[in-house]
């Protein structure tokens, strides 16, 4: 039976964020304590992550690794897709994402073939930015795919105040 919720893909920095070590850095805090409200709102939405996900979150130190991949073990797999390589490869290609930054168009292409409402990320150079938004989303529309929303935890927090009266 099809779920009613609304459907998110959380990007790997998201993961990155609710199980990072403390720090004197008041932003990156700010960004944890973001995360964390909007991890405990988690129920609330169907998630999924890909491959490329659980690739970028198990490098790095292994005692982190292993925090990170804790948080995401009962959070379903997207299936590799086809139609998903392409599209990433369409948004290299156009530039819509830099050719350097493979991970963050294979996480557009993920959530839109899969029909994502929305996509949570931190990623805010390649990604959740409204630099490139636009162009991503016109590149999506005109291959023929969904458009979800790029967001930071912080956006979505604030979208489901106004639409929804949550109050943080």
């Amino acid at each position: 039976m099809a779920s009613d919720k609304p459907k998110v893909y959380i990007e790997s920095s998201t993961i990155s964020y609710l199980t990072a070590r403390s720090t004197r850095n008041v932003v990156i805090e700010a960004k944890k304590e973001l995360t964390r409200k909007w991890w405990e709102l988690r129920d609330r939405f169907e998630l999924f992550i890909s491959k490329t996900v659980v690739e970028e979150i198990e490098g790095g130190d292994t005692k982190a690794a292993e925090a990170r991949l804790e948080i995401i073990q009962d959070i379903p797999r997207l299936a590799r897709n086809e139609a998903a390589e392409t599209l990433a490869q369409i948004l290299l290609r156009t530039g819509a994402i830099p050719a350097k930054a493979e991970a963050d168009a294979a996480h557009i292409a993920y959530a839109a073939v899969y029909g994502m409402n929305f996509l949570i990320t931190w990623n805010q150079k390649h990604i959740a930015t409204d630099a490139n938004r636009r162009f991503i989303e016109i590149i999506l529309i005109q291959s023929g795919f969904f458009v979800p929303r790029l967001l930071t935890p912080e956006q979505h927090l604030f979208i489901m105040e106004v639409e929804n009266g949550y109050n943080p």
